[in-house]
């Protein structure tokens, strides 16, 4: 029908006819060249809704939310469409514009805390700090994403338990991914007890350092002889993990941590516990 009275109207706009003709000509037109816009624009809008949709794995809510946003911008399209043509047929509609505006504002306000989480999660699904799936740190929570909605985000915590969190928090605060993360850097201190010989203190570096180059996934970063402590020789370890995963991380620290104990025990190297400290003083 758009293109029919297209190839109609300019015809017949080329052509002398009655005032009164000519306006219901025109205002056909108009009418049927906004239906058409509103067509095509929310053509437009719902094919990128459903191809975010079509992302949201295994999320019902987005989903819906997604079909509820279409039925809105329909709506929101269809009172722009009606405004236009009404105020192209010669109608007043500014008291029906100013209505509007005034309770368009209210519900922007009834409805703030809402639409900041919905852009929000736009804002997530272009820029995509973070993906379902992903290991993350929120503040002092770590846990894996397990979905993103339109409002909120849910988080699957160490613990077990899942952490629902608005996507306006998470778009205004700083987010750890450690999918991205190449590699973990690890530094931590040993102190060793006074009475150990500068000789064994100077085969600590060589000790470690093979220890760490051992290990799978484990790259040497360095070792010093820092300090002379309050009540120990201070040795600051630092090396890098070369994997994402947390519980591996774990894991070659562990594997660390063990090796230094069983090598400083074969050399008879003496890590003083707090309660010895405590008594020497």
């Amino acid at each position: 029908y758009f293109y029919f009275v297209l190839s109609v109207y300019f015809p017949i706009k080329a052509l002398s006819f009655s005032d009164d003709v000519e306006e219901i000509v025109r205002g056909v037109f108009v009418v049927v060249l906004v239906l058409q816009a509103i067509k095509v624009l929310h053509a437009v809008i719902a094919y990128w809704l459903d191809h975010f949709a079509n992302k949201a794995e295994d999320n019902d809510d987005s989903v819906n939310g997604f079909h509820g946003m279409k039925l809105l911008v329909k709506i929101l399209l269809w009172i722009v469409g009606i405004m236009l043509i009404l105020s192209n047929l010669g109608f007043d509609v500014t008291s029906l514009v100013t209505s509007l505006g005034i309770g368009g504002v209210a519900i922007a306000l009834a409805v703030q805390n809402i639409l900041e989480d919905v852009f929000s999660s736009f804002s997530i699904y272009f820029d995509k700090p973070f993906e379902v799936g992903h290991t993350v740190r929120v503040g002092n929570i770590t846990g894996t994403v397990k979905k993103i909605g339109l409002k909120t985000t849910r988080i699957t915590t160490l613990e077990g338990q899942e952490l629902v969190v608005s996507n306006k928090q998470l778009t205004s605060t700083e987010v750890e991914n450690f999918k991205k993360m190449q590699r973990r850097r690890v530094l931590f201190t040993l102190g060793i007890e006074y009475s150990t010989p500068s000789k064994k203190m100077k085969k600590i570096r060589d000790m470690i350092q093979k220890l760490i180059d051992d290990i799978e996934e484990a790259e040497f970063g360095r070792v010093h002889f820092t300090e002379f402590g309050s009540f120990t020789l201070d040795i600051e370890v630092m090396f890098y993990v070369t994997t994402r995963e947390y519980q591996k991380y774990l894991d070659i620290r562990e594997e660390v941590n063990f090796g230094i104990k069983d090598a400083f025990e074969k050399e008879g190297i003496i890590m003083p516990s707090p309660d010895t400290v405590a008594v020497s003083a």
